[in-house]
C-alpha cells in the first residue's frame, strides 16, 4: 500500500509539473522570443498644400493597463486577456507607435519641424497619444486585429484643445498566427495614421482663426 502511494504521489507531482510547464509564459530556455515592429511604410501620404511655421512635438506615448509592457495580447473570449510565449513587440507598442508617428508627420511636411518624444524644444504645439488597446482577437476559427488609439492637439501657447480623435482600428488577419496580427496591427496603424493626417489641417485651422 506504501509503494501504491508513492506512485500515486509521484504521478499528482508530475502532472503538477507538467500544468505549470504548459502555462508558462516566457520562451524555453536558450530560446530567444521573436520580435516584432510597428511601421510607418509611407504609402499614400500626401504633400500638406501649406506648410506651418511651427513646431510640433510628440509627446512622450502613454498605454492603458495590460498593454504597458513589449508583451503580444491575445483574446479568445471574454475579458481574459493573455500573452504569446514566444513573441514580442521589439519595444512597448505606444513608443512604437510615437516612432511611426513621427515619422509620418515629418512625411506629411506639415510643420518645419517635428520633435520626437523627449525632445527639448520650445513647440508651439504638443500632439498626445494614448495605446487604449492592442490585441489580436481570435472568433470562431478565424482572427483579427483590434488596435485603439486616442490623440489630443494642445496648443502650448493658450493650453487649449485644438482636436482629439479617438481611433478604433479592426483588421482581418490572413493567418491565425502572432505573424498574421503584426501584419494586420501594421495595415491598422497605417490606415490610422493617414487619417490623422487627414484631421490635422482642420484642428490648425481651429488655432489661427483663435488668433
Amino acid at each position: 500500500m506504501m509503494k501504491a502511494f508513492r506512485i500515486t504521489r509521484v504521478v499528482a507531482v508530475t502532472a503538477l509539473i507538467m500544468m505549470v510547464s504548459a502555462c508558462t509564459i516566457g520562451p524555453t530556455r536558450g530560446e530567444a522570443p521573436r520580435l516584432h515592429l510597428l511601421e510607418w511604410d509611407g504609402s499614400g501620404v500626401e504633400a500638406a498644400a501649406e506648410r506651418r511655421d511651427a513646431v510640433l512635438l510628440i509627446a512622450t506615448p502613454s498605454a492603458s493597463p495590460g498593454h504597458e509592457s513589449a508583451a503580444m495580447k491575445y483574446r479568445q473570449q471574454g475579458y481574459e486577456l493573455r500573452q504569446f510565449a514566444r513573441n514580442r513587440w521589439a519595444d512597448k507598442p505606444a513608443r512604437l507607435i510615437a516612432t511611426a508617428l513621427t515619422e509620418a508627420l515629418e512625411d506629411s511636411g506639415q510643420f518645419r519641424h517635428v520633435a520626437a518624444p523627449g525632445s527639448r524644444v520650445n513647440a508651439d504645439y504638443r500632439l498626445d497619444s494614448e495605446l487604449v488597446r492592442l490585441e489580436q482577437l481570435f472568433e470562431n476559427e478565424a482572427s483579427g486585429l483590434r488596435l485603439t488609439i486616442r490623440y489630443r492637439l494642445v496648443d502650448l501657447k493658450t493650453g487649449e484643445v485644438l482636436g482629439s480623435l479617438r481611433q478604433e482600428l479592426r483588421e482581418s488577419s490572413e493567418s491565425n498566427d502572432p505573424a498574421g496580427g503584426v501584419a494586420a496591427a501594421n495595415r491598422a496603424l497605417n490606415k490610422g495614421l493617414l487619417a490623422l493626417l487627414e484631421a490635422l489641417p482642420a484642428w490648425l485651422e481651429a488655432a489661427t482663426d483663435h488668433d
